[in-house]
């Protein structure tokens, strides 16, 4: 009860004035956006070498949505160089959702830490939850972007561009540890720290090369080995008879 009423409490402090309804400070937006990716990112980009990239990811998450943050405190969003595109409804319908986002984050939150299994970064997500997760993360970098603060950013179409060629790039490794794991399922191998192995150990000893070059015949699988075996005495007897014809011509 004290967890939820401190809970009630920062969201009573992010309302916006006047209209009595509940608006998102930006602060308030980039930290849920930083929180939810991350934990997003820990629960898809389980295998290698995704795994090993997820600070990197952080960190450009991160520095698209301070850089933002830093151009409007240092007034280089004035209002005469606005941003080309992103029209105000649209801005605005994109924070509408922001607090049901964030109480659908807790709560699949809770359902895989109680119910998922185990994997690098703790419990494992199925794929519904990494969609939704990945659907929260989304809604939150966009809400950032979107704030009405920014409206008149001058590189607001820049950061866009460069927050969805990132969540691009995390939808491809996610991708990446999805095939992982079905090869691992169903082809051999270890998930997901190694590769599944799919090769025949037996391959080099089930090839046809021994029927085409070690005297075997080829419209048969089995040796024809009565060729070899005659060809001896055959030299023998041409050799007596050579001799003999020999020996009647000294005669």
């Amino acid at each position: 009860m004290k967890l939820f009423a401190l809970f009630s409490v920062a969201l009573a402090q992010d309302a916006g004035p006047g209209d009595g309804s509940r608006a998102m400070s930006l602060d308030k937006k980039i930290s849920n956006a930083q929180v939810k990716c991350n934990y997003y990112m820990e629960k898809a980009l389980v295998c290698n070498p995704p795994s090993s990239k997820i600070s990197k990811y952080n960190h450009r998450i991160e520095k698209v949505l301070l850089d933002a943050k830093h151009h409007l405190e240092t007034g280089k969003c004035d209002k005469n160089d606005a941003a080309p595109g992103y029209p105000y409804r649209k801005r605005r319908q994109a924070g509408d959702d922001l607090f049901s986002a964030d109480e659908e984050f807790t709560a699949l939150q809770q359902e895989v830490e109680e119910f998922g299994g185990k994997g690098k970064y703790g419990s494992m997500a199925n794929q519904d939850q990494l969609e939704r997760l990945k659907g929260v993360c989304e809604k939150f970098t966009t809400a950032s972007l979107a704030d009405d603060s920014l409206v008149d950013c001058p590189k607001l179409g820049a950061w866009q561009k460069r927050m969805d060629h990132l969540m691009a790039d995390l939808d491809r490794m996610e991708n990446v540890c999805m095939k992982q794991e079905q090869e691992a399922q169903y082809g051999g191998g270890s998930y997901p720290t190694e590769r599944p192995t799919t090769e025949d150990p037996y391959a080099m000893e089930t090839t046809t090369e021994a029927y085409t070059t070690a005297g075997y015949s080829t419209t048969s699988y089995y040796p024809t080995t009565t060729t070899t075996t005659t060809a001896v005495p055959t030299t023998k007897y041409t050799t007596k008879n050579k001799k003999k014809k020999n020996n009647k011509n000294r005669n």
